[in-house]
C-alpha cells in the first residue's frame, strides 16, 4: 500500500504560482537505491521530518525556485543524500526522470537534531523551453517528495489545467539544491 501525504493547499498554490508555464520530468522506479546513513543517526522519514509547506523562495518572484521547509523534527535524524521530487501520473508512476542535485561539490547530507527545520529549494524549468520532439508533454497529477531513506514518494495534488511535464528521461527540468537547517 504506497503511503501518501497530502502537502496542505498552500504548497499546492505555490506550486501553482511557480508552475504556471509548468514543466519537470522524472522517471526510475519508485524504490530508491540503498544508501548508508553517515551517523549512527536512523535515516530522516515524513514522519520524523513533515514537510510544513512550499512557496516561491523570493515571493515577489513566482519563477523564483520553490521553498520546502520540513519540520520540526520528532526525532534525531540523518539525511544521506538530497531530497528528491518528482511529477507522477494517475497511478503514482513517476513521469520523466527525478529531480537532479544542484549543489555542485557541496555534499547533500545533513544531521537534523529534534526541533530543529530544514529547508530546500527546487527550481522547475518550463516544458515550454523544451523543443517538442524532444519532451513529449503530459499532464502531472503529483507533485512528490521522498527522502534517501524512502522509497514511496509523498503527494500533493497539483489540480488545475495547464500542467505540463516531460517524459523524456533525457529533459531534467526538476532541480533540488542543499539542505539548509534552520
Amino acid at each position: 500500500m504506497k503511503i501518501r501525504q497530502l502537502v496542505t493547499l498552500a504548497a499546492a498554490a505555490a506550486a501553482a504560482l511557480l508552475l504556471a508555464s509548468c514543466a519537470g520530468p522524472d522517471s526510475s522506479s519508485a524504490d530508491g537505491p540503498d544508501r548508508d546513513t553517515p551517523s549512527g543517526s536512523p535515516g530522516c522519514t515524513a514522519e520524523s521530518l513533515p514537510i510544513e509547506f512550499g512557496e516561491p523562495a523570493d515571493g515577489n518572484d513566482p519563477d523564483s525556485p520553490l521553498r520546502f521547509d520540513f519540520g520540526p523534527a520528532t526525532a534525531e535524524c540523518s539525511l544521506s543524500g538530497p531530497t528528491e521530487f518528482a511529477f507522477l501520473d494517475a497511478d503514482e508512476a513517476v513521469i520523466g526522470s527525478p529531480s537532479v542535485y544542484a549543489g555542485g561539490n557541496d555534499a547533500a547530507t545533513a544531521e537534523v537534531d529534534v526541533d530543529r527545520r530544514v529547508s530546500v529549494e527546487l527550481s522547475i524549468g518550463a516544458a515550454d523551453d523544451v523543443e517538442a520532439e524532444s519532451c513529449d508533454p503530459v499532464v502531472p497529477v503529483y507533485l512528490g517528495h521522498r527522502f534517501p531513506d524512502e522509497a514511496e514518494y509523498y503527494l500533493a495534488e497539483l489540480g488545475g489545467d495547464g500542467w505540463k511535464a516531460c517524459a523524456s528521461e533525457e529533459q531534467e527540468l526538476l532541480e533540488v539544491g542543499p539542505y539548509r537547517i534552520q
